[in-house]
């Protein structure tokens, strides 16, 4: 994939950031037309979209980031640059991303089980809420 150089050696990249980090990074003229749509769907959790000049060890660092799965550490990579362009309704969002826990509905937490807690659920199952019915109405 041929990228676009800026005069100063930079090329210029634009994403799709939420409180997670980032979800989408790409090259600016080869953007899914679902961005825009994502990311005003999600404002809820500080959905943006981002436009950003780097060089190529910066994008490199960035997407090294997300093959880790790393999507928190590869926006914080994108905040080291010098100017990262937000859109104006969006701005407000910026320096409080990446934080999971501005995610109204999450972050997802799930309980940790032990192989006694299983054997004892097993042993003693949740008692079932008995639900009277009136017969007499029929």
């Amino acid at each position: 994939m041929e990228k676009e150089q800026n005069t100063e050696g930079t090329k210029t990249l634009m994403g799709l950031a939420d409180c997670y980090g980032i979800e989408y990074f790409g090259i600016e003229n080869e953007l899914p037309v679902w961005l825009p749509i994502r990311a005003a769907a999600n404002r809820q959790r500080h959905a943006l979209i981002f436009q950003v000049d780097m060089t190529e060890a910066q994008a490199d660092a960035v997407i090294g980031q997300l093959k880790e799965g790393r999507y928190d550490l590869a926006l914080e990579e994108v905040k080291k640059c010098e100017e990262v362009r937000v859109e104006q309704d969006m701005v407000a969002s910026w320096p409080l991303i990446p934080d999971p826990a501005l995610d109204p509905f999450g972050p997802r937490e799930f309980a940790v089980t032990t192989a006694a807690m299983s054997e004892e659920l097993a042993s003693n199952p949740p008692q079932e809420i008995a639900h009277s019915t009136d017969d007499s109405e029929e």
